[in-house]
């Protein structure tokens, strides 16, 4: 959690967080002041919503992140496996009726894509 791929995550929250902190304190201000208005009272009610949506998703990357480190260190992922390459087999076909028709359908297909 403290990598520096986090680093850059963890300042965005802060300062995320300060911005919609002072935009609540400056809307809070302005709505006292001779000239606010109901939509400035309006916003410093929005702000702190903002901050705590802030705070929510700071919250839930860092438990995402922790789960998939578990999750991780629990069982290591496998490699798949390629795919199989079909390949048209040329020998033997007349004693293996099933592979002279497998053989059949590949060439079907490669004329297909043409």
């Amino acid at each position: 959690m403290f990598s520096r791929r986090w680093l850059w995550k963890h300042v965005v929250a802060v300062v995320l967080f300060a911005i919609c902190v002072a935009g609540a304190w400056w809307q809070t201000v302005r709505a006292g002041s001779p000239t606010g208005t109901w939509q400035n009272a309006g916003y410093a009610l929005e702000w702190p919503l903002f901050a705590a949506f802030v705070v929510w998703a700071w919250f839930r990357m860092m438990q995402l992140e922790a789960r998939a480190l578990a999750q991780q260190e629990a069982e290591p992922e496998p490699r798949p496996e390629p795919a199989p390459v079909p390949v048209l087999v040329k020998a033997h076909e007349e004693d293996d009726p099933a592979l002279a028709k497998y053989n059949d359908y590949l060439a079907w297909l490669a004329k297909q894509d043409g």
